[in-house]
């Protein structure tokens, strides 16, 4: 997995101490999804992958993540937003193809973004919501 300069860039970025909502750290989650669900990898393998590259990086949830009536601490809310990432960006295109429209708002967990291969990186999108079941 570390043969993805995606995945060293993410590593990296997480050893430095990110910060929640950070849109550069979602951009670099969102690469490294797209070259691992590119790659043939199913999601919940690119869900304990990018786990796995936070822990490398030293980013390692506590006891308290678990507990339901505790806030999280600043690195269990970092880590569950990546994951959350994870999950988002990998089924973006899967929601398109079920129906789904831009909605003019954004969610709480920051803008959508998208790979653009055309310009050899992430950019930013409207987020997408389903609008029929």
């Amino acid at each position: 997995m570390y043969n993805f300069p995606a995945v060293v860039t993410l590593r990296d970025h997480i050893a430095r101490g990110p910060r929640l909502r950070s849109d550069t750290l979602r951009a670099e989650v969102c690469e490294v999804v797209y070259h691992l669900k590119a790659a043939g990898w199913p999601p919940e393998r690119v869900i304990v992958a990018v786990k796995r590259i936070a822990d490398d990086a030293g980013l390692r949830p506590s006891p308290g993540v678990l507990a339901a009536y505790r806030p999280l601490s600043e690195g269990d809310a970092i880590l569950v937003q990546i994951v959350q990432w994870v999950i988002d960006d990998y089924f973006r295109d899967a929601e398109r193809a079920a129906g789904v429209t831009q909605a003019s708002s954004r969610s709480e967990s920051g803008p959508a973004l998208a790979h653009d291969s055309a310009n050899g990186g992430v950019q930013h999108r409207d987020e997408w919501r389903v609008i029929s079941e």
